[in-house]
């Protein structure tokens, strides 16, 4: 008997459980991103970094509208952290948001140092506007290394 109300326990329970996520779009690594393949944008947002004594003045009028993201991101090339540490600026303006490729979600942001992230919870690769081909859209270029 006391066997039985386990197994009965077990049953009544085991289709119990919270799982709220019935959609098919799922977070994945993002080494599975390409920006040269489709994506979907699925968020958008201007963010102000307060980095202390930045001039945040600037970020005000700094923007991309959001309908022409997917262009200026598949303008950029990929870069290496050192490249990106020390050849773009890293300011306060930012555009972050979500898009889904392949049924799966990556988080992005563009900074207006000439560069994006694209993410996931353990990984994150850059991109840069390595070519200069969206210049007017950037508050600084690529640093030019050569000659500093």
């Amino acid at each position: 008997m006391k066997y039985s109300l386990m197994i009965l326990y077990l049953i009544i329970f085991s289709g119990c459980h919270n799982n709220t996520n019935h959609s098919t779009v799922k977070e994945e690594s993002v080494f599975n991103f390409d920006l040269k393949k489709d994506f979907k944008i699925t968020s958008y947002q201007k963010i102000i970094e307060t980095y202390p004594k930045s001039d945040l003045s600037a970020c005000e009028n700094w923007t991309i509208e959001k309908q022409d993201l997917r262009k200026i991101m598949q303008s950029m090339k990929s870069i290496q952290g050192e490249e990106w540490h020390h050849s773009f600026d890293h300011l306060p303006c930012e555009i972050t948001g979500e898009l889904i490729q392949n049924n799966n979600i990556f988080k992005y942001s563009i900074n207006s140092g000439s560069w994006i992230s694209i993410s996931t919870l353990d990984t994150t690769i850059w991109f840069g506007d390595v070519d200069k081909l969206n210049e007017v859209v950037f508050m600084n270029p690529i640093l030019d290394m050569e000659n500093k």
